[in-house]
């Protein structure tokens, strides 16, 4: 273990060579589709709906593998052991779910935007724009913050500043995703996962290397209780349960891979439908294997200080700064390493924005512009023009809000909390569509003010007056004396990378997860026994996983309740195409 992170907070030359590697592939990618395509919407937004099945099932991957999964996922089992690793089950049945739910529906109508849907089967524009901007402010909040957080890595390892790290990422990102369209942001995607790939796979082999094997990693992690899989309690107040992490998962992939524009754009681009199946199962494959080797890297973290923790010692203060802490400590004498994982948080982060602004441009120009006059007979050429300059303006309002971030101090959890409402009722009000034939567009209405409305409330109040996660034990005892009785010399340490940077990161994925239920019920049932007298408590209280869940169903329930009562309003299908 090095004696100290001064040495190894710098960037060498290698390190640049694979950092300023990777900003010039994705641009020099941006550039040849530039000029090998993107003539017309459909080429620029879908790729001509000719792309292959192998880079588009990766694409997909690459983004759901942001920089909030390369920090957050083994910050979280170094923290809290394995049990969120569940959520791969989930993942399962969500996945599968929306091949059989939502893409037999979708994937025929050659829709650009995927609210179009809603104005076909309800027959109300004005529900297709409230989804808009339902899910414009979290989307932008998220993208600034994917903008943010992994500059202040960089910051920390180079001489440039978080300033100018975001103007560097965002630039980039939004030049080959303007400039290339759906098929520059796919293959750049490709290029990004093998890096993070590569990236996740160097801190498992070189930690089992230190350790002595898979073999005894498993064997510390198991006497330190972070083993634990088969959690069977249905205490909704527990924290993380089998039951519900399977149930969280279950949910978001359904809602991101059913009904998220960013994914199914990508999964439309492909010729025919059984390509657009075979891109969601080979996904699958890929999120499975690729979330089992990151929620492993933190074990492995964990293993390697085993007994002389960095967290128990103060030289990190979250959990979240494991994976950086570690490759910095003990994988810094590799030439190029620190260059390699810098690179893998930049394309998490590129992966993710730059389908985001691609498929937000779509949005866009389908939902508010196309139907006004001024757009409505304009050229196919000047329809992909348009659809650019939208991207570079989406880059700038995502750079803004990257700057605007800096200043999210405790605040951002409970916006984050907040942007989750969007899910469980977005989710809600297309399962209604697609599989309540009767529901109508009172109904629809009723359902999202209503679930959105408790979704908010009951969220807030869980930031406010829930309980912080309870980490599992930590030990410094094999640490040498001077450091087990004094604590961390700060004239020694310093971390690698700025206290608020992994916190900040990992803020989105957790949702809540720092201000939600304690990570045992007999904590959360304390809690409750404290707060008996106020009955909120009980709401307040629920575990983070179970909120999108309830919005969800809260959105089916008012929304099929209210249609029964009002009586149910005609669908008249050859009028699917008016407002």
């Amino acid at each position: 273990m090095a004696s100290g992170l001064e040495e190894i907070v710098r960037f060498g030359t290698a390190d640049y060579v694979v950092f300023v590697g990777l900003i010039a592939t994705s641009l020099g990618i941006g550039v040849f589709h530039a000029f090998t395509g993107n003539r017309n919407p459909e080429d620029y937004l879908f790729g001509g709906r000719s792309m292959s099945v192998l880079p588009v099932s990766v694409s997909l991957l690459s983004s759901y593998i942001s920089a909030i999964a390369v920090l957050g996922c083994p910050g979280e089992t170094y923290g809290h052991g394995l049990q969120i690793s569940m959520l791969s089950a989930g993942t399962v049945i969500g996945v599968l779910l929306a091949t059989v739910i939502f893409l037999p529906v979708f994937y025929p109508l050659k829709m650009t935007s995927i609210n179009e849907y809603l104005e076909l089967r309800f027959r109300s524009r004005f529900l297709r724009l409230t989804i808009f901007l339902v899910q414009l402010v979290p989307t932008f909040v998220y993208s600034g913050l994917c903008l943010y957080a992994p500059t202040l890595a960089m910051a920390s390892v180079t001489p440039l500043s978080v300033e100018a790290n975001i103007i560097i990422l965002g630039v980039v990102c939004f030049v080959y995703s303007a400039m290339g369209g759906l098929r520059a942001v796919v293959w750049t995607d490709v290029v990004q996962m093998a890096v993070v790939l590569a990236g996740t796979v160097s801190v498992v082999v070189v930690a089992c290397v230190r350790v002595g094997g898979l073999e005894e990693v498993w064997k510390i992690a198991e006497t330190a209780d972070r083993t634990q899989l088969f959690d069977l309690s249905l205490n909704p107040y527990k924290r993380h349960t089998m039951a519900n992490v399977m149930t969280m998962g279950a949910v978001l992939f359904l809602n991101s891979y059913g009904v998220s524009q960013t994914n199914l754009q990508r999964i439309c681009a492909v010729p025919t439908i059984g390509q657009a199946r075979r891109v969601l199962l080979m996904n699958l494959v890929g999120m499975v294997a690729m979330s089992i080797l990151q929620d492993f890297s933190g074990i492995c973290a964990f293993a390697t200080y085993h007994g002389c923790d960095p967290l128990a010692r103060g030289i990190i203060t979250s959990k979240d700064q494991i994976l950086p802490y570690f490759v910095m400590d003990q994988m810094g004498f590799i030439v190029g390493m620190p260059g390699l994982f810098v690179a893998m948080l930049y394309g998490g982060s590129l992966s993710s924005l730059s389908s985001i602004i691609n498929s937000w441009v779509a949005v866009v120009w389908t939902d508010l512009l196309e139907p006004l006059p001024w757009f409505r007979n304009v050229t196919r050429s000047g329809a992909a023009f348009i659809n650019k300059i939208l991207s570079l303006l989406m880059g700038l309002l995502i750079i803004a809000m990257a700057f605007f971030a800096k200043n999210f101090g405790g605040l951002f959890q409970t916006t984050m909390t907040l942007a989750g409402v969007a899910a469980g009722p977005t989710l809600g009000l297309y399962l209604t569509g697609v599989l309540v034939p009767y529901c109508d567009r009172r109904g629809a209405f009723a359902g999202l003010v209503v679930s959105a409305t408790f979704l908010a409330w009951i969220t807030l109040g869980a930031s406010i007056y829930g309980s912080k996660p309870e980490l599992l034990p930590f030990s410094n005892e094999t640490c040498p004396g001077f450091y087990r009785d004094h604590g961390t010399n700060e004239s020694l340490f310093k971390p690698a990378f700025p206290a608020e940077a992994p916190k900040m990161e990992a803020g989105f994925m957790d949702h809540a997860r720092e201000v939600q239920a304690p990570d045992s019920a007999t904590t959360a049932n304390a809690s409750l026994s404290e707060n008996d007298n106020w009955g909120l408590m009980y709401l307040y209280g629920l575990s983070y996983t179970l909120f999108m869940t309830l919005g969800m169903v809260v959105f089916v329930a008012v929304a099929s309740l209210v249609t029964l009562i009002t009586g149910e309003t005609p669908i008249q299908w050859e009028n699917h195409g008016n407002p």
